[in-house]
């Protein structure tokens, strides 16, 4: 409603205390069931109010992550059948780092100091909501105290910092309270799944449905994909997948946590093991049984999966062979136990990234990427990936990153950074390593860069330089006479269509659980 700045933050808190707020109170719609009378509408974009519910069409609109799904007969087989709902609630990140910008101006540029982990997307998100060029727009962002995926969006704080230092012709400082990230930096939205699996006499399953009913703001278009593992997780030779999102009166949720595989497996396994209980089969010796080598989806094989190997190791060092099936069989030194086990699995994705390399006259060798620091170490594993393909000793190489200057990166999420911005790195320090044999030096004592060999990076790929569709190059040699030194700059873009194979990452857990008259509920990792 409004926004004070003042010279300190008593005397800011001060005056926003002064306004008295007048508002007309309306009927709110705040759970998803207020919204299933009203006409479902097909797939639309964000960005005006809207109410009722529609249909959305993909996730990242990636092919392979359809929300609206189908595959087999239209007539469900006959066989063993469990039909199970699961909801799960909001889940709102907290990361210790409050979300926190300063903005400020300088002639008709502006600088932002944001925590963010993604500072090329929010440049351009806000060089739209501001009408400039986005090389007007300089975004720094060096260390992330905490992201998860509320650091993933441009959210209104930091619009209302560039527009409020615009306006006053000074930085602008804006801190949100914890408060006001629960309502202003996104959530996990709720879910309402429902599930239907049908196996026969083996246990071998033939049909699958997975719908979800979730939710988000009449003004934002996000969906919780709770429904993609489902298309291949396990063989289905029918499958239909379906999510439909609610409109209601609750701010926009967004990415958090394994967007859609954390509440979607959750459920998914829990009706595997339903599944198992009405079929009368080993939990672990179902999921054997549907296993398949292809993606359902597509029909590629998988690049790589050990999912069997994973049970049999998971199985053999964890008992399994010693639980009792029956309910409250088991204990433990007077305690009731329970075993129980699941599968996760999370996509292998890449996108496009670039990697600057600079080296300076005392010979240390600068790697740049506008990736971020969130604090997982991304700094020490692309130093490490660097030096190992440059051939140079650790402290030799220094990596640089969270600054939208640098070679442009994706989002630091999804589990991509390394496979991504490290294959930029490791394509870079080759083309680095190459052509530093022919290093001279000019008349005025500084370094002549002479390519001998061109090549660029791709997946652990080599191409020709003069295949245009994998990569760029530009090569210049800085002058400056305080700071002499050699740059190579390269941007690689790895491109998915080009692969023939699927890549997921598989893996079985295992947990124990125990129940005494004492206590509720213990759940321990094993």
């Amino acid at each position: 409603m409004a926004l004070v700045i003042a010279d300190s933050l008593e005397n800011a808190t001060f005056a926003a205390s002064l306004f008295d707020l007048d508002y007309e109170i309306l009927p709110p719609l705040l759970h998803i069931e207020a919204v299933l009378a009203s006409e479902v509408a097909p797939d639309e974009k964000g960005g005006q109010i809207r109410h009722g519910s529609y249909l959305p069409d993909h996730f990242v609109k990636l092919e392979e992550e359809k929300l609206q799904d189908f595959r087999g007969t239209h007539d469900e087989p006959i066989g063993v059948r469990v039909s199970v709902r699961y909801s799960t609630p909001i889940n709102a990140h907290y990361p210790i780092e409050l979300s926190s910008t300063i903005a400020s101006w300088e002639g008709y540029t502006l600088t932002i100091y944001d925590s963010t982990r993604w500072i090329t997307g929010e440049r351009k998100a806000l060089a739209g909501y501001l009408g400039i060029a986005e090389e007007k727009i300089h975004i720094l962002s060096p260390l992330v105290g905490g992201a998860f995926g509320s650091k993933s969006f441009l959210w209104m704080h930091v619009v209302l910092a560039a527009v409020a230092s615009r306006e006053i012709g000074r930085p602008v400082k804006l801190v949100l309270t914890r408060d006001q990230m629960f309502s202003s930096t996104g959530h996990r939205p709720r879910t309402q799944q429902d599930i239907s699996l049908v196996a026969n006499a083996d246990g071998v399953i033939e049909s699958s449905e997975h719908h979800t009913l979730t939710e988000t703001s009449t003004v934002g278009r996000f969906c919780e994909p709770t429904g993609l593992s489902t298309r291949f997780l396990y063989r289905s030779p029918r499958m239909v997948v379906s999510h439909r999102v609610a409109r209601v009166n609750l701010p926009t949720p967004c990415f958090m946590r394994g967007p859609g595989e954390a509440p979607g497996l959750f459920a998914l396994e829990a009706a595997m093991d339903e599944l198992a209980d009405e079929s009368g089969l080993d939990p672990v010796d179902l999921r054997r049984r549907n296993h398949v080598d292809f993606d359902q989806a597509s029909g590629k094989p998988w690049s790589s999966k050990h999912l069997l190997e994973c049970y049999d190791q998971a199985a053999l060092r964890f008992g399994w062979n010693h639980r009792i099936p029956a309910p409250r069989s088991m204990r433990r030194n007077g305690v009731q136990v329970g075993w129980g086990m699941a599968t996760a699995t999370y996509p292998g994705r890449r996108m496009a990234a670039g990697c600057s390399v600079v080296t300076d006259a005392d010979g240390k060798v600068r790697f740049s990427s506008a990736t971020h620091e969130v604090g997982n170490s991304v700094r020490t594993v692309m130093t490490q990936v660097a030096a190992q393909a440059a051939g140079l000793a650790i402290g030799d190489a220094i990596f640089h990153s969270g600054d939208s200057h640098y070679p442009d990166a994706p989002y630091s999420g999804a589990s991509q950074t390394t496979a991504t911005v490290g294959s930029a790195v490791y394509g870079a320090a080759l083309e680095w390593e190459t052509p530093r044999i022919g290093v001279g030096r000019s008349e005025s004592g500084f370094p002549i860069l002479q390519f001998q060999h061109e090549r660029s990076g791709d997946g652990g790929r080599h191409h020709p330089f003069q295949t245009p569709s994998r990569c760029r190059r530009t090569v210049s040699h800085n002058s400056s006479v305080a700071q002499p030194s050699l740059k190579v700059a390269l941007a690689f873009a790895v491109q998915s269509d080009a692969c023939d194979q699927e890549k997921y990452a598989f893996s079985p857990s295992v947990l124990i659980s125990a129940r005494s008259k004492s206590m509720k509920r213990l759940a321990v990792p094993q």
